[in-house]
């Protein structure tokens, strides 16, 4: 896993403080949220193309896309309790790499 996609994770499991993410109670973010204010990164914003390699990537698909393209969530490993179901009210798709 690479720092960025280890730092992704961080961010949507345990410290969605660090860039005051409104994270719903199934833990999905605003992608655009990440976009504008992962900026304060030494290594830069995140842009939506590297995060979508992120999630096509991710080796134990750890994360998912909305069906909108708009929200983004981690998928297990979360600090606190969420309500991650498959009838989420997002509809959810991850990208395996392996086929």
């Amino acid at each position: 896993m690479s720092k960025r996609s280890q730092t992704l994770s961080l961010l949507l499991r345990h410290k969605p403080h660090i860039l005051e993410l409104n994270m719903d109670k199934e833990g999905w973010v605003p992608l655009q949220q990440i976009i504008e204010r992962s900026h304060i990164f030494d290594t830069g914003a995140y842009t939506l193309e590297e995060i979508k390699n992120i999630v096509k990537t991710s080796d134990k698909q750890r994360f998912s896309i909305s069906d909108d393209g708009l929200y983004i969530r981690c998928n297990q490993g979360h600090s606190k309790h969420l309500n991650i179901s498959i009838n989420s009210k997002r509809l959810s798709f991850s990208w395996n790499s392996r086929k």
